[in-house]
């Protein structure tokens, strides 16, 4: 299993655009808007600056770019190539497979974050999280929510181009509709009404909020709606990968007790 593990990493590194979403596409948005918007104290952000109230909402972009794009595009790309049948010689089921896939790109989505966060402290002297540990946990609640949603993005799509193509949809439509990338503070009420309907912004508001210490309590409403998401996915990509293993399998062997039968009844003719 750590083998494998090993080998997951390094067939990430080799997959550019994955590499940038998740390492690299946060600290360079992270410069960008520092030097537009500088980072002083505004009323509209509660007292924080800019870049104070936008690290947390980049990580969590960083973690649907693993989620909706990263992990969907390779999962599809080794099934349509084959592998995930090879895979499926080995002694694991294939949730275990996906629960590997899952800790992979979360051990790269803290690259990514501690990357975002290092600049931000040195250039921008961003405070640390009031209470680390309950940081933790909402990185953890937010990365199993948004990964589940990508889980099933993968299992439904049978090519890469169409994980590509949906994942980018995705990712995209969350980005701007979620306060990820615009502060929902500067957001118009259509727009804020809007946004009540995309999963990453209640993993945006639990973030910003556990980042400047409020207790886990104070947003238990957006930890069940995210805890939702995850059953709601996860049943359902569990019940896809069970018809296409055995439903599949059954269609396959009905069709050939099919033509055995065509067979002999030909040669009795």
């Amino acid at each position: 299993m750590l083998k494998l593990l090993q080998i997951k990493i390094k067939l990430f590194f080799r997959d550019y655009p994955a590499v940038f979403f998740t390492i690299i596409f946060c600290p360079i948005l992270l410069l960008i808007f520092g030097i537009a918007m500088g980072n002083d104290p505004n009323p509209i952000f509660g007292g924080q600056g800019s870049v104070d109230i936008s690290i947390p909402a980049y990580m969590v972009i960083i973690i649907a770019g693993v989620s909706l794009l990263s992990f969907p595009i390779a999962y599809s790309g080794s099934k349509e190539r084959g592998e995930l049948r090879r895979q499926k010689m080995m002694p694991v089921s294939s949730m275990s497979l996906l629960m590997l896939d899952g800790i992979v790109y979360l051990l790269l989505a803290l690259v990514g974050m501690a990357l975002t966060f290092i600049i931000g402290h040195i250039v921008y002297k961003t405070p640390w999280p009031n209470n680390i540990w309950t940081f933790i946990i909402g990185i953890l609640i937010s990365y199993i929510s948004i990964f589940s949603i990508g889980i099933l993005l993968a299992v439904l799509c049978k090519t890469a181009k169409a994980a590509q193509a949906l994942g980018f949809a995705l990712f995209f439509t969350m980005l701007f509709l979620s306060g990820a990338s615009t502060p929902l503070e500067m957001m118009n009420d259509t727009m804020l009404k809007i946004s009540d309907y995309i999963p990453l912004k209640y993993s945006v508001v639990l973030m910003r909020n556990i980042w400047v210490g409020e207790p886990l309590s104070k947003v238990k409403n957006e930890i069940g709606v995210l805890l939702l998401i995850m059953a709601a996915c996860i049943i359902l990509s569990l019940v896809i990968i069970h018809y296409s293993e055995f439903g599949g399998l059954k269609k396959k062997t009905k069709s050939a007790n099919n033509k055995g039968l065509k067979g002999r009844c030909t040669n009795e003719d």
